[in-house]
C-alpha cells in the first residue's frame, strides 16, 4: 500500500485530467499550423488581419473548441500557446523558446522557493515566467517533462512533491542488505537512515527526507532540524 503511494503514479483524476489537455493540445495545432502559414505568405500582416485570415479559414467549430471568439482571445491564444511568437502593442513580434535545461532550472529555483506544491502551482509560475503555456514548449505534459529528466513525481497529501532521482546504488554489498523491510519507501533505492522526530517514523534515507516536509506514513508535518540520521551496526 505504501508503495503504490510512493511510486510515480497519478490518481485517476490526474490522468483524465492529463488525457483532456493532450486532447486540447491536439486540437491547438491546426489552428497554430494556419497562423505559421498565414505568417509565412506575409510576414507584414499585422494582429487583427491575421485574426480576419485564421477566422475565415478555420471553421466556426475549431474556433469555438480553442476558445478564439475575438481578436483579444486570438491574441492570448497567441501568446499562451504558440512559444516563438507573441502580440504586444499591435505588431507580432518572435521570441527566444527556452531550452529544456533553462526550463529545469526554473522547475529546481521554484521548488526552492515553495519546497512543495501542486503540479497548477508550478505551471502557473511557468507560465507567469515565459509568459507562455507549458504545452506550447512541444515537450509533452509537465509531468513527463519532470519525471523524464532525473525528476520523481509523488503524491502526497494533496500536493505533488518533486525529489531528484537518487543515483542508481552501485555498491553490491550494500545492494544485498536492502529489502523491502529496511529500503527507503520514497526512492527504494537507499537504506532507512533516519527517524522522524515526532512521529517517530523509521521509513526513509536522509536524502529523501531532507526533500520533505511530511512523513509519507502518517503526513505528520516535520522540520529538517527534526530529522534524525541513525546509523545500523
Amino acid at each position: 500500500m505504501i508503495k503504490q503511494t510512493t511510486q510515480n503514479v497519478l490518481s485517476a483524476w490526474d490522468k483524465h485530467h492529463l488525457e483532456r489537455e493532450k486532447m486540447r493540445q491536439n486540437r491547438r495545432q491546426p489552428v497554430i499550423k494556419a497562423i505559421e502559414d498565414a505568417l509565412h505568405s506575409n510576414p507584414e500582416i499585422n494582429p487583427e488581419e491575421l485574426f480576419k485570415v485564421i477566422s475565415a479559414e478555420l471553421p466556426l467549430q475549431v474556433q469555438i473548441q480553442v476558445q478564439i471568439y475575438s481578436l483579444d482571445s486570438f491574441i492570448l491564444f497567441v501568446n499562451s500557446y504558440i512559444p516563438h511568437l507573441y502580440i504586444e502593442g499591435g505588431a507580432i513580434k518572435t521570441r527566444t523558446i527556452p531550452a529544456k535545461g533553462e526550463i529545469l532550472e526554473s522547475v529546481f529555483a521554484w521548488r526552492a522557493e515553495s519546497a512543495t506544491g501542486s503540479i497548477d502551482e508550478l505551471h502557473n509560475y511557468l507560465k507567469k515566467k515565459y509568459n507562455c503555456d507549458f504545452w506550447a514548449f512541444n515537450l509533452g505534459s509537465l509531468e513527463d517533462f519532470l519525471t523524464g529528466n532525473n525528476c520523481q513525481v509523488l503524491e502526497v497529501k494533496t500536493k505533488i512533491v518533486f525529489l531528484p532521482k537518487q543515483p542508481e546504488n552501485n555498491n553490491t554489498k550494500e545492494k544485498e542488505d536492502i529489502n523491502e523491510e529496511n529500503e527507503c519507501i520514497i526512492c527504494m533505492n537507499a537504506l532507512r537512515n533516519v527517524v522522524l522526530v515526532g512521529c517517530g517514523h523509521y521509513c526513509m534515507c536522509i536524502t529523501c527526507a531532507n526533500s520533505m516536509n511530511d512523513c509519507p506514513v502518517c503526513r505528520h508535518p516535520y522540520k529538517k532540524d527534526q530529522v534524525i540520521k541513525v546509523f545500523s551496526t
